[in-house]
């Protein structure tokens, strides 16, 4: 949108300079017939003024359309800053999405084996206790052994 004003810019621009052109053009000759007749001296001055006066403002709505051209420049910048900073912030909330969701199976995975574990752990205790019952068993055994040995 922003070309299609500039680019329409020469065109009213021109369009101003043609129009102060013809009222300028129109005034002289006016103020050159009134002079002729040599009744109207002093409108000649005003219709100069007047002329000069249109000019001024057109030069001034001239620099007032640059300066607002200017001024969408600007704005239309810092849209397409804006634009690209929410990119970048979309792309970054993405890829720590991504790694909560890594962090939350890797959880996942050690919440599994922490079970797996405290399953192998139940069973090595109750492996010790029937290690330990056994054990006594064998002691006794034992002694009993040594002691009909040393009997005979």
């Amino acid at each position: 949108m922003l070309a299609a004003v500039r680019a329409g810019m020469p065109v009213y621009v021109k369009a101003f300079d043609e129009l102060a052109t013809a009222i300028t053009e129109r005034n002289k000759i006016r103020a050159d017939v009134l002079d002729k007749d040599g009744t109207l001296i002093i409108e000649k001055a005003d219709a100069v003024k007047a002329t000069e006066e249109i000019a001024s403002q057109i030069n001034a709505l001239q620099g007032a359309t640059a300066d607002s051209v200017q001024a969408i420049e600007g704005i239309s910048k810092t849209i397409n800053e804006m634009h690209e900073i929410s990119t970048s912030i979309a792309s970054a909330v993405q890829e720590q999405t991504m790694a909560t969701r890594e962090i939350s199976h890797s959880v996942q995975q050690a919440s599994a084996g922490t079970s797996e574990v405290s399953a192998n752990i139940g069973g090595v205790t109750q492996a010790a206790g029937e290690l330990s019952v056994q054990s006594e068993k064998l002691r006794a055994e034992v002694g009993t052994f040594l002691a009909a040995i040393r009997a005979a």
